[in-house]
């Protein structure tokens, strides 16, 4: 499956696979894990903002696709960003 068909590219560097899917569980492990908010919102903050935009398009995408509690991941990433 192309990627770029599900998320097209919008900046000019290239795209880390390896770092999207580190990314991906890190986010997912940090959301499931038991321990206080505020710390869960700056480790997934530290890992998000190290991605580029064209990586944040698809790491938001893989998480749609996983629910945690009845809400999908990206909701939950989006809440943990905003705190």
């Amino acid at each position: 499956m192309n990627i770029h068909k599900l998320y097209p590219k919008i900046g000019t560097d290239p795209m880390n696979y390896h770092k999207i899917d580190v990314a991906v569980n890190s986010i997912a492990h940090e959301i499931n894990k038991d321990q206080d908010e505020y710390e869960c919102a700056a480790n997934i903050k530290t890992v998000y903002y190290d991605l580029s935009n064209d990586e944040k398009i698809v790491v938001s995408g893989r998480l749609r696709l996983v629910k945690c509690e009845g809400r999908q991941l990206n909701t939950l990433l989006k809440d943990y960003l905003s705190l």
